[in-house]
């Protein structure tokens, strides 16, 4: 039969009754441009699969092989994927296996179950990834940060109702960087960086941060939580003793420009559409921040500066 997507599907088997059938669902090549969203950007691909339905007094039971080729999400390639489950319909209880793999090396794995009761499916997943990268992300994220990438592996188990997904595991980072445009500022994250995941958490330890033109690392420690990938809240901790804050060049469109360093404790607190940041430092030695004259500001412009005598200091 020709599909309203424009593509085949076949369907061929028999129907005795609800006790006795067997059919066989092949569908090719079938574009589909929206089939799952991350942050709202969606991933589309080619799908292919086989499905078996059978029904017997003996077997009840159901069969997917399914393939997902040419995976994008906004002109990335995140390779092909790869589902197969395999259950019985009378218990609602399927197996299931998980490959994605891009230019035939499997970056993440994974095996599990899947228990449908009350229409409400309850899924417990092992995934082993193994030198996934993450650029995507920068794809979907905001002009706050850009130039993500990072090369990710660890273990993680995911369970819980499909509304509610908990996940536990442990992720190392390796060659992670990341740059924020408005400070012009590059950020290098330490090798072997851990994320530990529990319930819906994501707990920084052993986690450093530096940049190429200065060597002493920012500790990081803190975590980021989310409601089933929602409503996400920050708690962050930065501690210092010379962070690399600002790199901004002279244009006229900008009330300052200059180079700043610190030292001390940044704190980020609160929900990501309203963050609350708290700064506890000094400024270190290559700071030098120019407010050009040619602006026009007075003293009143700046009531959040105090100014001191320097002669005041020994």
């Amino acid at each position: 039969i020709d599909s309203f997507l424009g593509e085949r599907f076949k369907i061929n088997g028999y129907f005795r009754d609800i006790d006795d059938l067997n059919f066989d669902i092949k569908v090719s090549d079938v574009l589909v441009n929206n089939f799952f969203d991350i942050n709202k950007n969606p991933i589309s691909g080619s799908i292919n699969s086989n499905i078996n339905i059978k029904r017997t007094i003996e077997n009840r039971t159901f069969r997917l092989d399914s393939n997902f080729s040419d995976l994008q999400i906004k002109d990335y390639d995140l390779g092909e994927l790869s589902v197969n489950v395999f259950g019985n319909t009378d218990y609602n209880s399927y197996a299931i296996n998980i490959d994605l793999s891009k230019e035939e090396l499997t970056s993440v794995k994974g095996e599990g179950s899947i228990i449908v009761t009350d229409e409400d499916p309850n899924i417990d997943i092992d995934i082993i990834i193994e030198d996934f990268d993450i650029s995507f992300i920068e794809k979907i994220g905001s002009n706050t940060i850009s130039n993500i990438s990072s090369i990710v592996s660890g273990e993680i188990n995911l369970w819980g109702q499909s509304d509610n997904i908990q996940h536990n595991g442990k992720l190392y980072l390796n060659q992670s960087k990341f740059k924020v445009p408005y400070l012009n500022i590059e950020y290098l994250l330490s090798e072997n960086s851990e994320i530990d995941l529990y319930n819906q958490n994501f707990e920084f330890s052993k986690v450093n941060i530096k940049t190429e033109s200065d060597n002493l690392p920012t500790s990081l420690v803190g975590k980021i939580t989310h409601q089933n990938y929602k409503n996400w809240n920050l708690d962050l901790d930065f501690q210092s003793e010379r962070l690399y804050i600002l790199n901004k060049e002279y244009d006229e469109s900008e009330a300052f420009y200059g180079k700043a360093y610190m030292g001390g404790d940044i704190k980020i607190n609160g929900p990501t559409n309203q963050v609350s940041i708290n700064i506890n430092g000094v400024t270190r030695s290559g700071t030098s921040i120019t407010i050009p004259q040619s602006n026009n500001y007075t003293i009143d412009d700046f009531s959040f500066i105090t100014f001191t005598d320097l002669n005041s200091y020994s």
